[in-house]
């Protein structure tokens, strides 16, 4: 073969090339043309599908947010009960000690007319009693009367009435009657006690000391502690509870974007550890929205 040829057929098999191009390009865009709908249908459905995903993740965390503000709001309502029951409970403790302790002066006041030998005089004392305190406190009176006739004594020096129930609880003199403080707190020990005209070592004047093992626990007491105090109880300000430290659940907001710190799903008892959902993190591929949670101990006082 000729070089003159050789080329010549070289330029046929181009030539072939080129209209198979042709011809392939033509044959793309017709079945492009052909099923553009079904493309554009099936990006559209794509994009409908993922929208709708994040619609109902959206909806279930919506849902999820008032679920954990219903049950922060029953748990503040709660606890409001608690304080207002609490309150009134102090409040009727205040008064019946108040009442008790007016009740024993108006006791030694008339002395005389109670434990007179006269009938009349007792009986009139009697119904002034009852005109002027609680008919439970005068009845109780009365009882104890019958019962501790023989032992009713007042003393002169002391003006002291301690012979009946509803004044035993009075000390002979409040300067002279010391508290065992234990822990060194400055709160006395209401068990352990002496009498004395001089302050003893170790001894002060209230008995207000909830727990006298540990310095830590006493009247007022604002911190919070993960450790009870040493008998079982968290009871560290001596109010009778055991109030808890953290009482909100936690929860994601704004979309996941932010967190309101709290508890995961419960609310643990002073000691006890829970899961703290720490923060929030969008994240798709691990299907929304992560939630970081850490072990924390609740604290008590």
């Amino acid at each position: 073969m000729s070089d003159r040829d050789f080329e010549h057929k070289k330029i046929e098999i181009e030539y072939q090339k080129l209209q198979l191009d042709k011809l392939k390009a033509k044959n793309d865009s017709r079945f492009f043309n052909k099923h553009f709908g079904v493309i554009v249908t099936g990006i559209i459905s794509f994009f409908a599908v993922l929208i709708s995903y994040y619609q109902v993740r959206l909806a279930q965390e919506d849902v999820q947010v008032k679920r954990l503000q219903s049950i922060e709001s029953q748990q503040r309502y709660n606890k409001m009960l608690e304080d207002e029951n609490r309150e009134k409970e102090n409040a009727k403790r205040q008064k019946e000690k108040i009442l008790r302790l007016e009740l024993t002066q108006f006791i030694i006041t008339n002395y005389e007319a109670i434990a007179s030998k006269d009938q009349i005089k007792r009986d009139l004392i009697l119904e002034l009693m009852v005109t002027q305190f609680p008919s439970d406190l005068v009845n109780n009176f009365v009882k104890n009367l019958k019962e501790n006739s023989r032992n009713l004594k007042l003393s002169t020096s002391q003006t002291t009435f301690k012979k009946f129930d509803i004044a035993q609880d009075i000390e002979e003199e409040s300067s002279r009657t010391w508290y065992r403080d234990e822990d060194g707190d400055g709160y006395g020990n209401s068990g352990d006690y002496t009498k004395s005209d001089t302050q003893p070592d170790g001894y002060v004047q209230n008995n207000l000391d909830p727990y006298d093992q540990n310095e830590k626990a006493f009247p007022g007491q604002t911190a919070f502690f993960t450790i009870n105090r040493g008998d079982g109880s968290f009871d560290y300000n001596g109010d009778g509870l055991e109030e808890k430290q953290f009482t909100t659940i936690g929860q994601c907001i704004e979309s996941c974007g932010s967190s309101s710190q709290g508890w995961s799903s419960f609310i643990p008892n002073p000691g006890q550890q829970g899961q703290w959902l720490a923060d929030c993190d969008f994240k798709p591929l691990r299907g929304g929205c992560n939630r970081e949670f850490e072990a924390r101990t609740q604290g008590g006082r």
